[in-house]
């Protein structure tokens, strides 16, 4: 699945990469056909800030790869007509050999700033969007009227947040219990079972189904609560949907974590409330 995941926003980069390419090229050229009839050599500075600057409005949208290709692409473009000899790419002049060097390091500088400043937006964004995933969560547990109620809230969230199918909080035990779910999880299959005891034995998170063997099965995925007094799984059913470039494994412990915490006062609660019948059935007697 995480296999899967990586190809599909490999795919989705090379498609955005293409269609960045494609209005660099046709910026480019619709910029050289009208400035190259009216402006020659003299108007050398006007041209290349113009140049400059669709540059860095392709590295701020695109990125650094393609915003260096464009400002090679730019550069070459001023060589070649504005830059006498004019429609040749050799330079006569010493101090126009200067300023193409100076107008492509200006410009690849540029591009690698923009692309940083790029990356850390979209990296807050994403972090953003993660915490208000689960604060989102949080608050919907919070609003619960019983134990059960708010683990039950916490699987609606869930599915809502990662737009799945269904969500259960199991508890470790011989069998595995579900406590909370989305609606209509009661138990777990034998193989079921297994995937859920091996993802809390190594810690880690595993799946079952959605392969080859099984097209068009759905994909379930066994989440660990981690290291607590409580053994247990967040059972995920369906393709997950993070949001773009955020962290998956550790947004799906985040939710584990807190289906642990939900899952010790649902155990609390059931205790204090046998502690209750207790004392009432020793003042009956």
């Amino acid at each position: 699945m995480l296999i899967r995941r990586a190809a599909q926003r490999s795919y989705r980069r090379i498609e955005g990469q293409g269609i960045g390419i494609a209005i660099a090229v046709a910026a480019f050229t619709l910029l050289t056909a009208s400035l190259a009839p009216l402006l020659d050599e003299t108007h050398l500075l006007e041209v290349a800030l113009l140049y400059l600057l669709t540059t860095l409005v392709i590295s701020a949208l695109w990125g650094y790869r393609i915003g260096l290709a464009g400002a090679i692409v730019a550069d070459l473009l001023v060589n070649f007509f504005f830059v006498p000899p004019l429609h040749t790419f050799t330079v006569s002049q010493v101090e126009n050999i200067f300023a193409l060097v100076i107008f492509l390091a200006v410009a690849a500088i540029g591009a690698t700033m923009l692309e940083s400043l790029r990356r850390q937006v979209i990296l807050a964004e994403a972090r953003e969007a993660e915490t208000r995933m689960l604060l989102d969560v949080s608050r919907e547990m919070a609003s619960g009227i019983s134990p059960r109620d708010s683990l039950d809230r916490f699987c609606r969230a869930v599915v809502s947040a990662l737009r799945v199918r269904g969500c259960a909080v199991v508890r470790d035990g011989y069998p595995l219990t579900v406590h909370g779910s989305s609606g209509g999880i009661v138990s777990l299959s034998r193989d079921e079972e297994s995937v859920a005891r091996a993802a809390m034995a190594a810690g880690e998170v595993a799946t079952l189904g959605g392969g080859k063997r099984s097209a068009g099965a759905a994909i379930i995925t066994y989440v660990p609560f981690g290291p607590g007094p409580e053994r247990g799984v967040v059972r995920i059913n369906g393709p997950i949907h993070f949001p773009p470039l955020a962290a998956g494994e550790r947004l799906l412990a985040a939710f584990a974590r807190e289906a642990m915490a939900g899952l010790q006062r649902s155990l609390l609660a059931g205790e204090a409330a046998r502690v209750d019948d207790l004392r009432r059935a020793d003042e009956l007697k």
